[in-house]
């Protein structure tokens, strides 16, 4: 699931990365990440434009079959894209996100 993340990540920011995980949960056809995002030597990524925040990523992934794909993600934002994501995807167990209370509203 996470190369799938990486490789949007890296079409944004056109470097190698890998991700430092704070949480990560699947349940049932759902996965919650939220983790750190660093040049594969372990340095910081560096950004083009000041636009980007470092170096945060979440993701919601979803299984399909017996495949996993990114349903939402965000990396590098200063906005809050997560906001009412649990009302976006009533079928996501709540048990998935670290609190989720954030995620409903």
């Amino acid at each position: 699931m996470l190369d799938l993340l990486r490789g949007e990540i890296r079409k944004s920011v056109r470097q190698e990365v890998v991700f430092v995980v704070d949480h990560f949960k699947v349940s049932g056809e759902y996965a919650w990440f939220e983790g750190t995002v660093q040049r594969k030597d372990g340095g910081q990524i560096t950004f083009p434009d000041e636009d980007y925040e470092c170096c945060k990523a979440t993701c919601l992934f979803v299984k399909r079959g017996s495949n996993w794909s990114i349903a939402e993600y965000g990396a590098f934002g200063t906005d809050v894209w997560w906001a009412g994501i649990g009302n976006r995807f009533p079928r996501a167990p709540r048990t998935i996100f670290p609190s989720f209370g954030v995620y409903v509203e």
